[in-house]
């Protein structure tokens, strides 16, 4: 009977005296700081030297550099296999997401829809895989500076914005837009470097 009490009590006083106590309440704080989202500073901004995008989804941050410009289509490659393709500010694919869309005729589309000549958009999207999913204009606002299109797939009911502002030289500054049925809204802000 008193081997039992004296496991009992080295248990409860070496549990008093644990160098790791503060470190379990210290490490939630630390892991949550690292995700809140981020405004970057005019230093890091400049000491850039290739053009690069900021992103804020589902309240993660993730900077992507430039890769490639293919015919309009720019490619941003971030870490993790993480890859997003714009084409004038509209992001047309992604890659390495947990849920990820791909625009069918993408330059085809866009240049419609910017041209005020609307037309059903063609959508795959992966987890769950759904191909060639039908996606009708809702509203349409076009401006030089300014384009702003309401979406809607009928078959899965889900509804897609995309918000995009450009500068004066034409080249989209900003891009809020809804990416998956499972995920939210994507914000990107464009920083190029010339």
């Amino acid at each position: 009977m008193k081997k039992p009490s004296l496991i009992l009590a080295t248990i409860i006083l070496s549990s008093c005296n644990s160098y790791y106590f503060p470190l379990i309440l210290e490490t939630p704080q630390a892991i949550i700081d690292q995700f809140k989202p981020y405004e970057l500073d005019q230093d890091y901004i400049e000491q850039q030297r290739y053009s690069f995008i900021s992103a804020e989804l589902d309240g993660l941050n993730a900077t992507l550099m430039l890769n490639q410009i293919d015919d309009g289509v720019f490619k941003w490659v971030g870490r993790g296999g993480i890859i997003l393709r714009t084409y004038k500010g509209f992001i047309i694919e992604t890659q390495g997401l947990t849920n990820n869309v791909k625009l069918l005729d993408p330059k085809h589309s866009i240049d419609h829809l910017q041209a005020n000549d609307p037309r059903t958009l063609i959508y795959n999207l992966d987890d769950p895989m759904l191909f060639e999913l039908p996606v009708n204009i809702e509203e349409l606002t076009i401006s030089k500076k300014h384009f702003l299109v309401d979406l809607y797939a009928k078959q899965i009911n889900w509804d897609i914005k995309a918000d995009i502002v450009y500068n004066d030289k034409g080249m989209p500054v900003s891009t809020a837009q809804t990416l998956h049925p499972f995920l939210g809204e994507i914000s990107i802000k464009f920083y190029y470097k010339y």
